[in-house]
């Protein structure tokens, strides 16, 4: 698979690229992600060569790391708002967007990035590994992690 970026990097950019293999599909199926250190998100679905950059659709910011693949055509995009609690946007196109309130409730957002795995979205948020149903929106810590902070991306398949 080649792709083309719509521009380019340059040396001494930080890019991270990742790749998800869905190894149960015939053909095997590859959902890549990039991010740059200026919070560019990108997405390149399985089927295309170009990446697509990643924009908020309301007023909010990306999270930074905050996209992963939860299937090979469908993506989590993780978005730090102004709302009062955590929740999940409408499915739009194939983005479903994760709402972190990043007001006073800024322990919520993620610390290292989403991990996304069918109808799920797990993150750190440094004290705490949690996740959310991508579907109907329920989100609930899975463990408290007490004394040091984990370290960022503390939440893996």
């Amino acid at each position: 698979m080649q792709s083309k970026f719509h521009r380019p990097f340059y040396h001494g950019e930080e890019v991270i690229v990742r790749a998800e293999t869905d190894m149960t599909s015939d053909p095997i199926k590859i959902a890549v992600t990039a991010g740059r250190e200026d919070g560019t998100l990108a997405r390149i679905p399985s089927t295309a060569v170009t990446p697509e950059k990643i924009e908020p659709f309301r007023p909010a910011r990306l999270a930074p790391d905050g996209i992963a693949a939860y299937d090979p055509q469908s993506f989590a995009v993780a978005l730090l708002t102004t709302d009062a609690t955590l929740g999940i946007s409408e499915l739009r196109g194939s983005l479903r967007y994760v709402s972190f309130p990043a007001g006073d409730r800024i322990r919520e957002i993620p610390v290292g990035g989403l991990v996304a795995q069918g109808q799920f979205a797990f993150w750190s948020n440094g004290r705490e590994a949690r996740h959310i149903d991508l579907q109907q929106g329920f989100a609930e810590t899975m463990a408290v992690l007490s004394g040091s902070r984990v370290l960022p991306g503390g939440v893996g398949q």
